[in-house]
């Protein structure tokens, strides 16, 4: 299984390219980065939880 990051890494030109929201909000790209890379652990943690669970069942 791949880390959050070398997910986030793979989808992040299209994102860069599509964001136009953050220069409003004086959010660098780090920081986006940053927040997109803990989204991404959760719904991976997520998505293990539940194929552990629909294995067991």
């Amino acid at each position: 299984m791949s880390s959050a990051s070398e997910e986030l890494n793979q989808y992040w030109p299209a994102f860069r390219q599509s964001k136009r929201y953050a220069p409003l909000l004086g959010i660098g790209d780090a920081e986006i980065k940053h927040i997109l890379t803990g989204i991404v652990e959760l719904v991976m943690a997520q998505n293990q939880h539940h194929i552990k669970a629909w294995q067991i069942n």
